[in-house]
């Protein structure tokens, strides 16, 4: 009985070991995973981040750069309708007085 109990007390604590040992290398391949994991979403964030500069460097920007100058333009054309519209109602006025006269 005593060897039984010395035998017992070994598996005991080798069972107990192993499970440690266990846990141990699960907890590492968990971390592992998971650093791969972050640095694989950072890398892929980088990335699209990289594609998303391009594109507006290559597409974003010329479109915006071409509805300025269509803006501008269309600026510079309303202060010339302005300015016609002005001319015409001192027309307006002009012959009015000058029928009226």
């Amino acid at each position: 009985a005593p060897v039984a109990l010395l035998g017992g007390g070994a598996a005991l604590r080798y069972y107990r070991n192993l499970q440690s040992d266990t846990h141990k290398d699960f907890d590492e391949r968990v971390d592992q995973l998971v650093k791969t994991y972050r640095n694989s979403l950072d890398d892929l964030t980088a990335k699209e981040r990289q594609r998303l500069k391009q594109y507006g460097n290559q597409v974003l920007l010329p479109v915006f750069n071409r509805l300025e100058i269509t803006a501008s333009r269309y600026r510079e054309q309303m202060a010339a309708l302005e300015r016609h519209l002005r001319e015409i109602d001192r027309l307006r006025t002009e012959i009015k007085n000058a029928v009226d006269k």
